[in-house]
């Protein structure tokens, strides 16, 4: 089955069959030299299971930089990866008990601050 793929210079959409993979030639529009790419289902199938998993660097960010988690998740999700959805999900999950703890370390603090009480 031939690959189908494009010039990266003029976006002419090029053929080349299967045991090209890996072989440069020049392009027919503009002459520039383009490689046979690996076809989408090999590419797919060589990421394999970490692609749909988060990872501890992943798990680290979604937990203590949640928004940071959030809008990778996003662009993950736009490219198309599983584990976007996963980031994203965590994230805003992650939000509330960050709120939490915050609202505690400032009620904490305020207490220290004014030890008799006063008002706000």
């Amino acid at each position: 089955m031939p690959i189908s793929f494009s010039c990266p210079r003029c976006g002419k959409e090029l053929k080349g069959p299967d045991h090209a993979v890996g072989q440069s030639s020049k392009g027919p529009e503009c002459g520039t030299t383009v490689t046979c790419p690996e076809p989408m289902a090999k590419q797919a199938r060589r990421r394999g299971p970490e692609a749909e998993d988060l990872s501890t660097g992943d798990l680290i960010v979604a937990v203590l930089c949640s928004g940071i988690g959030c809008i990778a998740g996003i662009v993950w999700m736009i490219q198309g990866k599983p584990k976007g959805m996963k980031m994203v999900g965590l994230s805003v999950v992650m939000v509330v008990p960050q709120m939490v703890f915050w609202y505690l370390v400032n009620m904490m603090t305020w207490h220290i601050q004014h030890p008799h009480g006063g008002g706000f």
